[in-house]
Order: structure tokens, then C-alpha cells, then sequence
């Protein structure tokens, strides 16, 4: 049972959802002409996703420039839907960059407006988490007019409508679970889930403990692979960031029974960083207007060669947020490789000396790995000679 406290912080989330929704509606064509024109782009396979989320849903529509990741998902979800077989698909994402909205949000709300799936569920890092994605898909539901408009026989309050599950008036079930929770007598009527959204399973915390990490990776092959009804189709989405070099989404990445993409904000670094590394340190020990004024001298020269995957966070924005946040946190939140920062394996490990200290012993170590556990073998201890 959710606390009073929760319950009073999603009443207030709902007010500020349907506000936001509602002011974004004018000039809206209502004839039926107009009507049947837009719904049948929405129910073109190929275009219809993209269609459908420009059309629609204006309010979460704040730049007019789409980043690699959006253009990605407007042509690989609609594959995902057309495909007769079930796909698994893992996406390791930018912070950001609105990947929850599409995938989590839009894409559902897509699948209830055509009835392309009868039973999804969305699983996210809490059961809190997963409520709060649930409850913007009744908002739009609740209060978009433009889907009042175009989809009447889904838009409204259905025959259930909970905080962690929905049946829409068109008769399509919604759940909202967290990772890790029991999926045993997900039925509903004679059906089990079609489609499974993965959001963000991890946090900053339990992605640290091997143990919570093995858990959670049984848990998906364990329980959420198993929720489709054998021989018929269920697509799992798994989308998030990469917060650790071993975290759970990094391993799926890496396996080859799911299709995966990563996404970096800052597809290609500078050429000249070395001038990066100046403006950086002014930026620290000066002020962010003298670093402003240093990059503006430069910026030819230090634009020259960068490659960023969406003009709505240009290049100077992602180096304020590397050198604001680390670049440890840069490397995992908008670049997705933790394996660059402070906590990947044998950082820090190699060291250079121009000369070499007469007293230090080298010492030579030749690791396996065995089943997953670590042998050492073979060690060989070299002394530097000294001179007499």
C-alpha cells in the first residue's frame, strides 16, 4: 500500500501534468476530415510512432531538433511492432535526452491508441518510480484533448484506473511494477504481457553491490523473459544509463540474445583538447565568464572535430556540465562509459617514471579467468641492478 505521503505527491504531480497538457492545446482542426486524415498517418506502420508523438504531444515537443537517440527510436519501435516474432532490445541512453518520454510514455499510449498490445508492463528501478511513469499515461489520457479528438474510444477514465494499474477504455491493461518484483499471476483475462518496458533498473546505489547486480540480472532472465505465453510474441524493452562498468544494462548490452545500441552525448571529442584543459582550469579557478570569454577567442579551434548527437545540447553545454559534474560522472551519465572514471578495473594501475627508483621491485603478474573467478599465476619478481 503506498503511503499518504506519496499518494499526495502524485495528486499534486497530476494537477501539474493535466495543467501543462491543457495549455498546450489551441488551433486544433476538429472536422471529420481533418480527423480521419491524422489518424491515418498515425496507423502508417513505418511513420505513424513519429507522427503521432509530434502531433500530440506538443508539451513534452521543446526543441525542434531530434538527436540521434530520437531519430533512432522513431524508426526502430515501429520495426519492433512490426516484427512477428518477439524482440529484445537494451538502449544505453543519455541523461536528458527525453528517452523515458518516448519509450515509457509515448510508446505505450501509441499501442492503446492503435490496439497493438493487449497487457504492458513497466518496470522501473522502484515501484514508486514506475507509478509516477503509469500516472503521466493517465494524465494524457485523462486530459489531452487531441486524443479526445482522434481516439475517443480510448481516451478517458477506464474500468480500472489504480496507481499502479489501468484498463483502458479500449481494454488494454497497463501495470506499473518495481525491478525485482514478483511477476507470478500477471494474467489478465486470458491474456499475459506483450510488451515489457525496462526503465531504468538501477540507481547509484545498488549498482555498486555484486550481489544486488546478480539478482537483478536472474530476475530478467528469470522472471521478466518468462512473462510471455510460449509461441506467441513479447517485446521487451530495456532502456537506462550505464552507472557502472558491470552494472546489469551493461552486461545485457553485451549479450547477443538482445539487440542493443549505445548513445553518447558527445559523439566525438575535440580534436584540441589541450586548449580544453586551459579553459577548464580557468573555469575552475577563475569564473565561468572568463572561460566564456576564452572559448569565444577559440572557438574555431576548439569546436574543430566534435561531433555531438543533438543541437539542442551544444558543445560548450556538455564541457560546463563535464567540468560541473566530473568527468566521471560525464563519462557515465551522458557519455555511458563508467570504465573511464575513478571506479573501472586497474585505474590508475600503470604508472610512468622518466627515470626509474633505484629501490622499487617490478613485479609481473599473469591473471586468468576461470568460470568467473580470478587465478593468479605465474609471478615473477625482477630486482633493477644497482650500480656499484
Amino acid at each position: 500500500m503506498k503511503s499518504k505521503e506519496f499518494l499526495n505527491s502524485l495528486t499534486q504531480l497530476a494537477d501539474s501534468l493535466r495543467q501543462t497538457i491543457e495549455a498546450s492545446f489551441s488551433g486544433w482542426d476538429d472536422s471529420p476530415e481533418a480527423i480521419k486524415e491524422r489518424v491515418a498517418k498515425v496507423n502508417d506502420p513505418i511513420t505513424g510512432f513519429e507522427y503521432f508523438v509530434k502531433t500530440y504531444f506538443p508539451h513534452y515537443l521543446r526543441h525542434d531538433s531530434q538527436s540521434q537517440l530520437h531519430e533512432y527510436l522513431f524508426v526502430e519501435l515501429p520495426r519492433i511492432l512490426s516484427e512477428p516474432e518477439s524482440q529484445n532490445e537494451a538502449l544505453a541512453a543519455p541523461r536528458g535526452e527525453a528517452k523515458s518520454t518516448i519509450v515509457t510514455r509515448l510508446f505505450p499510449l501509441y499501442c492503446v491508441a492503435r490496439i497493438l498490445k493487449k497487457y504492458i508492463v513497466i518496470f522501473s528501478d522502484t515501484s514508486d518510480q514506475a507509478a509516477e511513469f503509469l500516472l503521466a499515461i493517465k494524465m494524457e489520457l485523462e486530459a489531452n484533448a487531441r486524443l479526445k479528438s482522434d481516439f475517443p474510444d480510448a481516451f478517458g477514465v477506464g474500468s480500472t484506473w489504480q496507481v499502479e494499474k489501468i484498463v483502458t477504455r479500449n481494454g488494454i491493461r497497463i501495470k506499473a511494477m518495481g525491478a525485482g518484483k514478483s511477476t507470478r499471476g500477471l494474467v489478465y483475462g486470458a491474456h499475459r504481457p506483450d510488451l515489457v518496458v525496462l526503465d531504468d533498473l538501477e540507481n547509484d546505489e545498488n549498482v555498486e553491490n555484486p550481489k544486488q547486480r546478480e539478482k537483478l540480472e536472474k530476475w530478467i532472465k528469470r522472471a521478466v523473459l518468462k512473462l510471455g505465453v510460449v509461441g506467441e510474441k513479447l517485446d521487451v524493452l530495456y532502456i537506462g544509463t550505464i552507472l557502472h562498468y558491470d552494472s546489469v544494462l551493461n552486461r545485457i548490452l553485451k549479450n547477443k540474445g538482445w539487440k542493443t545500441r549505445k548513445f553518447q552525448a558527445l559523439i566525438q571529442y575535440p580534436h584540441n583538447m589541450t586548449l580544453w584543459d586551459e579553459w577548464e582550469t580557468i573555469f575552475e579557478n577563475d569564473s565561468s565568464e572568463e572561460a566564456l570569454a576564452f572559448y569565444q577567442k577559440n572557438k574555431k579551434a576548439m569546436d574543430k572535430g566534435a561531433v555531438v548527437s543533438w543541437k539542442a545540447r551544444p558543445l560548450y553545454a556538455l564541457m560546463v556540465i563535464r567540468v560541473r559534474d566530473g568527468h566521471d560522472n560525464f563519462d557515465s551519465e551522458l557519455q555511458n562509459d563508467p570504465s573511464a572514471g575513478e571506479d573501472a578495473p586497474f585505474n590508475n594501475a600503470i604508472q610512468y617514471w622518466h627515470e626509474l627508483p633505484s629501490d622499487i621491485i617490478l613485479t609481473l603478474a599473469v591473471f586468468f579467468y576461470v568460470y568467473q573467478k580470478l587465478v593468479l599465476r605465474n609471478i615473477i619478481v625482477l630486482r633493477p641492478l644497482r650500480s656499484s
